[in-house]
């Protein structure tokens, strides 16, 4: 029985060592993806403010209509853009939220294996332990009967 205890539970820890390194990878993914989010963020809010220097100073000086109009139009059309990137990094940070519990969950239970599989291991050992104190105890009353016969 003590050898069969062994290699389950080390299948066992092995097995939620690579779901939890699954789990990590989906994690990390979620993460770039919302680090990209985040950096398409920056970038759109320094095009806006880029944008609205440049309309500034288009109405500081003599301009069409028309000049302005397209500047306005643009701004108008980042941030759109800002709104959705906005949407989708929140979204990405949602998701990434859930990765990072999904990662806690499984080391958890990979550490749980572990700990049963290191708690099935010493019972094991302490079993034969016990068997062999029983032997050398048997062998050793044997001998004894063995010595005291005249």
């Amino acid at each position: 029985m003590s050898g069969s205890i062994k290699p389950v539970w080390s299948i066992l820890t092995a097995k939620a060592e690579r779901e939890l390194r699954g789990i990590q990878n989906k994690r990390d993914n979620a993460l770039n993806k919302k680090n990209a989010a985040s950096q398409r963020k920056d970038k759109i809010d320094k095009l806006l403010v880029e944008y609205s220097n440049r309309l500034n100073r288009v109405l500081e000086r003599n301009h069409s209509q028309d000049e302005s109009t397209h500047y306005r139009q643009f701004i108008i059309h980042l941030h759109n853009l800002r709104d959705r990137t906005l949407e989708e990094l929140e979204n990405r940070e949602g998701a990434y939220k859930i990765a990072q519990k999904d990662v806690v969950v499984a080391d958890t239970e990979r550490l749980k294996l572990k700990r049963l599989g290191e708690r099935a291991q010493s019972k094991a050992i302490k079993e034969q332990q016990r068997k062999e104190n029983k032997e050398f105890e048997s062998q050793g009353l044997t001998q004894f009967n063995l010595n005291s016969r005249p």
